[in-house]
């Protein structure tokens, strides 16, 4: 019998306790958090898709060319691409070492992926550091895209 007390005592004490929490909760509600705003050193819009039956990419609507246009960074950029399949297919966005390799992005850049990519018409971002000098390749990682013309050379400038 005083075990079962003991049991209703501190059921009654966390009952109140979590009464008072609710209760202050809604007379005090916590400040709105502000998002976290990045800073970034360089911001690029990047069409990828189809054109004239060519595969490729762009900076501008209208204008896809294969290879796409050279895009060139700082060592130690931070990078936002914001990608938008312009095509009539599923496209994504990635930087790699190798026209059509099977490697995993680098940097962490990739909109879309070879699993899922962006439909037609769909817009991804993606902000990464540039964090090793060299040449590199952007390209479409859905399987073949790359080898039909999806690829562009990205170069980041600056110590090795």
């Amino acid at each position: 019998m005083k075990s079962a007390s003991i049991a209703v005592v501190l059921a009654l004490v966390v009952g109140i306790l979590m009464l008072g929490g609710i209760i202050y909760i809604l007379v005090y509600p916590s400040a709105p958090v502000e998002p976290t705003v990045t800073e970034v050193d360089l911001e690029l819009t990047i069409l990828g898709g189809e054109i004239g039956g060519a595969f490729g990419f762009g900076l501008e609507e209208d204008v896809i060319t294969s290879p796409g246009p050279e895009i060139q960074v700082n060592h130690g950029d931070l990078v936002r691409v914001t990608f938008t399949n312009a095509g009539l297919t599923a496209h994504s966005f990635g930087i790699v070492s190798e026209v059509g390799s099977d490697t995993r992005a680098l940097f962490g850049a990739v909109v879309g992926d070879a699993a899922r990519p962006l439909a037609p018409g769909q817009t991804g971002i993606v902000t990464f550091k540039a964090d090793a000098a060299g040449s590199y390749f952007y390209v479409c990682t859905v399987p073949g895209h790359a080898l039909l013309g999806m690829f562009g050379i990205f170069t980041v400038d600056g110590p090795a």
